[in-house]
């Protein structure tokens, strides 16, 4: 009898377990991969009064990056250009409510350049993620960069 009741008991316990482990799996699912970005920071570009144009320059080291956050219209056209000392740095660009490790960038650098010019079809915040390549992160490779925006709207074309 008492054999039967610490047999009943173990599986109470394994059962407890197995559906603790499942709901561990199914929440680690759940979180957006942005969130575990540890190494990421978000920068807001700002114009100076009256110019369509900027430039920000930083520092990123291993596998860190930067999203640089600017706002746009519909039928603005915008021009990105990266210089870097480094070769294995280059920036991707996201449409409005699009994010690095959760969908796929407009513009990917390590295939297209590090130069963008294109129209910008939604209205919103887009975001321009500069970092280095995964080889030259794991070799804890750092570049200094300068990121150049400029936003044309139809009638500055």
């Amino acid at each position: 009898m008492r054999y039967a009741r610490l047999h009943y008991e173990s599986q109470i316990w394994k059962q407890v377990i197995i559906r603790a482990i499942l709901c561990v799996i199914v929440l680690a699912a759940l979180i957006p991969k942005s969130l575990l970005a540890q190494n990421a920071r978000t920068e807001r570009i700002h114009f100076p009064s009256e110019a369509t144009s900027t430039s920000v320059s930083g520092t990123i080291n291993g596998h860190e990056s930067v999203n640089y956050i600017f706002g746009a219209t519909t039928g603005q056209s915008v021009s990105v250009v990266l210089n870097s000392d480094n070769l294995g740095n280059y920036f991707n660009i996201y449409e409005p409510g699009k994010f690095p490790g959760e969908d796929y960038a407009m513009f990917i650098g390590v295939t297209e350049g590090n130069r963008f010019q294109g129209a910008l079809l939604t209205e919103g915040d887009y975001m321009v993620q500069v970092y280095i390549i995964r080889s030259a992160a794991r070799r804890g490779e750092t570049a200094r960069y300068t990121l150049e925006l400029s936003l044309l709207s139809d009638e500055n074309k």
